[in-house]
């Protein structure tokens, strides 16, 4: 764990392998929850995990709870899904809607060394996450803090996330 800011923190080696594993062959095996175009452009796969009893819900569920309750205490789990961006999807400056998300823990499933990770400003200060295998950005207060993926998703590359936001 690496404490970035006030409300920041990175996460190297997140999830086993085993744990890895079993995300990539359910979203070969698994037809999205949803799936269509982002409203700024390019595309956007989305599995929700919403079943309680889902084994691998329960595991990346286990397995962040480590990191994120490692960095603020104990915590409670709202949503966890799993994000494939496509060709042209952004997703810039923003503040997350508090009726819906005030924290978050994204786990990034893969490596691009010119952008894709996540950028955000606080106290006047600006911090980033690379997008690098495994690697994970935990931010408090994301409803009030400024926060963007960096750049734009490449032709021919798709950006595999899992997404947690959680309540302290």
């Amino acid at each position: 764990m690496n404490k970035l800011s006030a409300s920041g923190y990175s996460f190297d080696n997140v999830f086993s392998e085993d744990l890895l594993t079993r995300i990539q062959q359910y979203i070969t095996e698994t037809a999205p929850t949803n799936s269509q175009p982002w409203h700024l452009g390019g595309h956007r796969l989305a599995w929700y995990l919403l079943d309680p009893a889902s084994g691998l819900r329960n595991l990346i569920g286990q397995q962040a709870l480590g990191c994120i309750e490692q960095a603020v205490g104990a915590v409670e789990l709202s949503g966890i899904e799993i994000w494939q961006d496509h060709s042209g999807y952004e997703n810039p400056w923003h503040n997350d809607d508090p009726n819906n998300v005030q924290n978050i823990f994204v786990v990034y499933l893969g490596n691009y060394e010119h952008g894709l990770g996540t950028t955000y400003k606080e106290d006047n200060q600006m911090y980033s996450v690379p997008y690098q295998y495994n690697t994970a950005l935990l931010l408090t207060t994301s409803d009030k803090i400024q926060h963007a993926m960096d750049g734009q998703v490449p032709a021919d590359f798709k950006r595999l996330t899992v997404y947690i936001n959680f309540k302290k």
